[in-house]
């Protein structure tokens, strides 16, 4: 089981909801939400589901992504591929809720759970048995003369791309106010180490263990020989 908030403290035993979060155009979700419902029933958890869910399962409490973290339930099922999971880790990110991904995907990294152990590692998690895994995400604000205009939460990267297809574009990294290097690329990653296996990984970066207390910057197509991936604490601001 994810926890994608460091500091969280969670009892899995008190509390008595859990959420499901589902991969949209999965047709195996008829067959898997009704025997999941009444294990949640037997164990005397309310379940609560998102849109995608709701195709397939009736009876629950709809509730949209977004509002999911206000109910506090005591875990978040997701079921899906490494995709679903980081729209789920967007939606929880400040709430320090722990996520359960169960694989229905291709790939599976961050989905580790299979199908089939999907019972008996609910059962770990109703009996306290199930360990919880941090991983660190990023936090990015896009700032426009002074005033933050957007800002997003991250598990695997934040990209700064060009606005344009055949142009390079200069990057000029800062961390905690002091200059680290121009870039002439298409664009710059900032990852994490769950992202480092992602885009990072395809544009030559290295694969960083979970743990590592540090984040990836990797150009994108750079210019320079010179201008290579580089691994920096994660305490810093970029």
């Amino acid at each position: 089981m994810r926890d994608f908030n460091q500091g969280a403290t969670t009892n899995l035993s008190t509390a008595k909801k859990v959420a499901i979060i589902s991969k949209p155009g999965k047709p195996e979700l008829a067959a898997i939400l009704p025997t999941l419902l009444q294990w949640l029933r037997a164990h005397e958890y309310e379940a609560l589901i998102d849109t995608h869910t709701s195709v397939h399962l009736k009876g629950c409490k709809l509730v949209e992504r977004e509002e999911i973290a206000a109910q506090n339930p005591t875990f978040v099922i997701v079921l899906g591929g490494d995709g679903t999971l980081l729209a789920a880790a967007r939606a929880l990110a400040h709430a320090k809720i722990p996520i359960l991904g169960v694989n229905l995907g291709s790939l599976g990294f961050l989905t580790e759970v299979a199908l089939e152990d999907l019972y008996p590692t609910l059962e770990a998690v109703h009996e306290n048995r199930c360990g919880t895994e941090r991983r660190t995400m990023l936090h990015c604000q896009l700032m426009r003369s002074g005033k933050c205009i957007a800002e997003y939460s991250a598990l695997n990267d934040v990209v700064a791309g060009k606005g344009t297809i055949a142009r390079m574009a200069d990057f000029d990294l800062f961390m905690n106010g002091v200059f680290i290097s121009n870039y002439k690329a298409d664009g710059l990653i900032l990852s994490t180490p769950t992202g480092s296996t992602a885009y990072s990984l395809a544009s030559g970066g290295p694969i960083l263990a979970p743990d590592v207390d540090g984040f990836v910057i990797t150009p994108v197509s750079p210019h320079s020989l010179t201008n290579r991936p580089l691994v920096v604490r994660d305490s810093g601001q970029f």
